[in-house]
C-alpha cells in the first residue's frame, strides 16, 4: 500500500532571503528567467523545453523573451523547484511532483505500477486529465506541459539473474509511491535526488535507483550500472510551468504565441522524445556483454501485476474523489488505445 510520507519544503525563508537580492525582472520588457536543474544537453533540453521556447519567441514576434539558466544555476535541488518558483527568483521551470507530494497530492495516480504502455501515452493521458480539472494544485501556476519519461525500472551496480535478487539492495526513490513500489519488491528505499544518484552508487549508499532509463543517461549513472528489471514499476510525473502571476502580465501576443506551441502538442512531443531517447539507451544495454536486463517470465509478470493491484485500491481510496479521477484516467487510456 502506498504510505503517506510528509514531502515538506525546507529551509524556505533562508534560501529566499538569500537569494532575494537576485535583480528583479523589469516590467517593461519583460525577460522570464527559466531555472531548470537539468543538464543543457539532456533530450528534454536538446529536442523539447529549448525549441519550444525559441518557437515561442519568434512566434511572439519578440513580446516574449527568455534567459535560461541550466543546469541548477538557480537552484539545483529538484525538490526546491516550486518553492523558488513561487518565490519569484525563477518565472519558469520543470516542476516533479513526486518530491513535494503534499502540494500536488492526485499526480501520485501517475506512479502506480501497470498502468502506462509509452511516455508518450502516459503525457497525453497526464494532460487531458487535467484539461479536466482532476489535478490540483495548479493555480499558482500557468502549466504549459505535463509529461512522462517513460516506466521505471530498477538499474542497479551488482549482476542480477532474477528479480528476486532485488531482495536487501538499497535502491533510490524519488518520493513515496516509488519507495512503496520498491518495498514491494524486496528493497530498501532511500530518498535522494535523481542528481544525487551517481555519486550514491559510487560510494555505496545506495546500490542502484527505480528511475526511467533516459534518466540514467542524462545524470551519468549509466556507466555505473550492471543490471536493470524492466517491467511496468509506475512512472514519473513532471511538468513545465510558469508563475501565475508572471504569465498573468505577459502581452497578449506573448500569451498567444505559448497557446499556440503548448498544451498536449508539447506534452506529447516530449513523451515521445523519452519513449525514443529510452529505447537507445535499452539498445546499449542489450548489446554491452557485460550488463543485463532482467525482464520476469510470464508467471513473474503475473504474480507482480497481482502484488501491485492492492496499490490501485489503496490510492482510490486515500485520495479525494479518488475513484472519479481513477476512472476518469482509465477512460482516457481507453480512448488512446482505440486510436482517438
Amino acid at each position: 500500500m502506498f504510505t503517506k510520507t510528509p514531502y515538506r519544503l525546507v529551509g524556505a525563508g533562508c534560501l529566499v532571503a538569500a537569494l532575494l537580492s537576485a535583480p528583479a525582472v523589469s516590467l517593461g520588457a519583460e525577460v522570464i528567467k527559466f531555472g531548470m536543474f537539468t543538464p543543457p544537453k539532456t533530450t528534454l533540453m536538446v529536442k523539447g523545453l529549448i525549441p519550444f521556447l525559441e518557437q515561442v519567441s519568434k512566434e511572439s514576434e519578440g513580446a516574449f523573451k527568455y534567459k535560461g539558466f541550466w543546469g541548477g544555476s538557480i537552484m539545483r535541488n529538484p525538490a526546491k523547484q516550486y518553492e523558488v518558483l513561487i518565490a519569484g527568483l525563477q518565472d519558469g521551470a520543470m516542476i516533479l511532483p513526486s518530491y513535494t507530494q503534499a502540494l500536488f497530492p492526485d499526480f501520485s495516480l501517475f506512479a502506480l505500477p501497470n498502468l502506462f504502455r509509452s511516455g508518450e501515452e502516459a503525457s497525453i493521458a497526464m494532460w487531458r486529465l487535467h484539461e479536466k480539472g482532476l489535478l490540483g494544485g495548479l493555480d499558482k501556476m500557468h502549466v504549459m506541459a505535463i509529461f512522462s519519461n517513460g516506466n521505471s525500472a530498477f538499474h542497479v551496480s551488482k549482476k542480477l539473474v532474477s528479480v528476486e535478487d532485488l531482495k536487501g539492495l538499497k535502491i533510490r526513490s524519488a518520493g513515496p509511491e516509488e519507495a512503496d513500489v520498491i518495498k514491494a519488491m524486496g528493497a530498501v528505499p532511500v530518498g535522494m535526488s535523481i542528481n544525487q544518484v551517481a555519486e550514491g552508487v559510487s560510494r555505496g549508499v545506495v546500490d542502484g535507483t527505480l528511475s526511467g532509463w533516459e534518466a540514467i543517461r542524462s545524470f551519468r549513472i549509466e556507466p555505473l550500472i550492471v543490471s536493470s528489471v524492466d517491467m511496468n514499476f509506475g512512472t514519473r510525473s513532471l511538468m513545465l510551468v510558469l508563475n501565475r502571476k508572471v504569465y498573468d502580465r505577459l502581452p497578449q501576443q506573448a500569451k498567444d504565441a505559448l497557446a499556440k506551441y503548448e498544451g498536449e502538442k508539447l506534452s506529447r512531443k516530449i513523451g515521445k522524445n523519452y519513449d525514443d531517447a529510452n529505447e537507445k539507451v535499452i539498445s546499449r544495454a542489450i548489446k554491452n556483454p557485460k550488463k543485463n536486463i532482467v525482464h520476469g517470465d510470464k508467471a513473474t509478470l503475473a504474480r507482480v501485476a497481482k502484488m501491485f493491484k492492492p496499490f490501485h485500491e489503496a490510492w482510490i481510496k486515500a485520495h479525494k474523489d479518488g475513484q472519479k479521477k481513477y476512472d476518469a484516467l482509465q477512460q482516457i487510456l481507453a480512448e488512446l488505445r482505440k486510436g482517438s
